[in-house]
């Protein structure tokens, strides 16, 4: 009997650090981060996994767009999450089917720019394309002069700005070639998603 007693206290200080455990976990924040995909309109989303939960849900400006389930604790869990548009986006992300049922609720808050408006191949910002675009990208590639809207510089629209691109414009403007793809030859915004960005472009007419 003696024997017992110990192992009693024993089991009885397991439970409740387990007990205590649990609880820490259901109200530990989650702690979401969110980072928008260069080129695109998605955001990643990332947090840690408590282990208090069986699922998450996540919302995007007050509405729920999915449901992604519990990992593992202390795991990380990461998503996409396509916004609309534009403008700034809220993304919540709250535990269910826990233990005291749903858990907090983390946020974060996202803007995404207007994209800006450019002429593609048109390098020296002119609004229109000639030669001299071809010898300014020359230029901007070998560091002479300052890169102000990489996606007009991308003449050939492959997402990267090389030596294909004033070689690119040169055949069109010259050759016959191909022409510079949308936005072209108004000026407007970048159709296909890509890394590149215009910093810095005069008003379109």
């Amino acid at each position: 009997m003696q024997n017992r007693i110990p192992l009693i206290v024993l089991l009885a200080a397991i439970c409740t650090f387990s007990l205590t455990v649990s609880v820490d976990a259901q109200i530990v924040p989650l702690n979401v981060c969110c980072n928008p995909v260069p080129g695109t309109n998605m955001i990643h989303i990332s947090f840690i996994d408590p282990g208090a939960y069986l699922s998450f849900d996540v919302s995007l400006n007050g509405v729920i767009v999915m449901v992604l389930p519990a990992s593992a604790p202390l795991a990380t869990i990461t998503a996409l999450v396509a916004v609309g548009g534009n403008g700034t986006h809220t993304i919540c992300v709250q535990g269910t089917q826990g233990p005291q049922g749903s858990g907090q609720t983390s946020c974060c808050q996202i803007t995404l720019p207007t994209p800006r408006q450019f002429m593609r191949g048109d390098s020296n910002d002119d609004k229109t394309v000639n030669l001299a675009d071809a010898i300014a990208s020359l230029q901007m590639l070998f560091g002479s002069l300052p890169m102000t809207c990489h996606d007009a510089v991308d003449a050939n629209d492959d997402g990267a700005m090389d030596l294909s691109d004033p070689i690119y414009v040169l055949a069109y403007l010259l050759g016959g070639g191909v022409a510079p793809p949308a936005p072209f030859p108004l000026c407007g915004v970048d159709p296909t998603p890509d890394t590149l960005i215009c910093h810095i472009t005069s008003p379109c007419p």
